[in-house]
């Protein structure tokens, strides 16, 4: 079975569908870890430490990071290309 990515803060992974996590002021640490468990699950984390050239895992990064984040967040970092560089 294929994985499913919705448009809503939740990815389906062989049936199991994983929440992103919402930064908030007070939760950065909880919300590093969780991110980064549940981007290795989706197969993306290389694309946030900057070890891959492939533009789909990449921008599939950057898309779970932006949906874990509040909008007056997502606006810092709007210009940003890449999953490392946000």
């Amino acid at each position: 079975m294929s994985n499913l990515v919705h448009i809503l803060p939740n990815l389906v992974v062989n049936r199991l569908t994983l929440c992103y996590p919402m930064l908030e002021e007070n939760n950065y640490g909880v919300w590093a870890v969780k991110m980064k468990i549940f981007m290795r699950a989706q197969g993306v984390w290389a694309a946030v430490e900057g070890n891959t050239a492939d533009e789909k895992m990449d921008q599939m990064a950057l898309t779970a990071i932006v949906q874990a984040m509040p909008e007056a967040v997502v606006m810092t970092i709007f210009e940003k290309e890449t999953a490392k560089a946000a």
